[in-house]
């Protein structure tokens, strides 16, 4: 029988076709509207690609390294049908930044121990709530400056919740040759 064609290049970033989800995709953005919704081969992409309040969905563990933000009031957690929560791990020294809201549930997001200014998250003005199942571990912190795996700043708030765990993190700041450095799983700054 006739195979289905399919056109990459109307297809926007790493926007998967539905027909070929199971095989390539590996998060699903949900309740952004026609625009943003649909299926990712790239979690990068699919965060990039939220213009309102959504659900990424995680299909299969994934790997980030670039900078990221989240603008808006978006939820990320493993689909429910898995046997164990995804895995999000981060290859490069990235911060998501949050800016609007983020609720993280039954979801693991790794800092892979990259080197670097370590923050995996970064809370400025907005609000990140971890839920029961979500766990933030195996950040890094920074060797120039105070860090933590998540660092609230700039009037942002942090919530977490029974059942959510921050593990591994801690950091490694010198200062002209000597330790310094302050931070680890939670960062307050003004």
């Amino acid at each position: 029988g006739d195979s289905p064609v399919f056109v990459w290049d109307d297809v926007p970033d790493s926007r998967v076709p539905e027909e070929l989800a199971e095989e390539l995709a590996v998060c699903e953005v949900s309740g952004c509207g026609e625009k943003a919704d649909g299926y990712y081969a790239s979690f990068a992409d699919a965060v990039r690609a939220i213009d309102g309040d959504a659900t990424l969905t995680l299909l299969k563990d994934v790997e980030f390294g670039d900078p990221l933000t989240v603008g808006h009031r978006v939820t990320i957690l493993s689909d429910a049908a898995l046997p164990a929560p995804c895995c999000v791990t981060r290859t490069q020294d990235v911060s998501i930044d949050v800016t609007g809201s983020l609720t993280l549930t039954n979801v693991t997001f790794d800092g892979g121990d990259v080197v670097g200014g370590g923050r995996l998250f970064t809370v400025c003005g907005g609000t990140m709530t971890l839920q029961s199942g979500a766990t933030v571990c195996n950040v890094r912190g920074g060797r120039t400056r105070a860090s933590g795996a998540i660092a609230v700043n700039g009037g942002g708030t942090f919530e977490m919740e029974s059942g959510a765990e921050i593990f591994g993190c801690f950091n490694d700041c010198e200062n002209a040759g000597t330790l310094s450095g302050y931070g680890g799983a939670l960062l307050v700054e003004d």
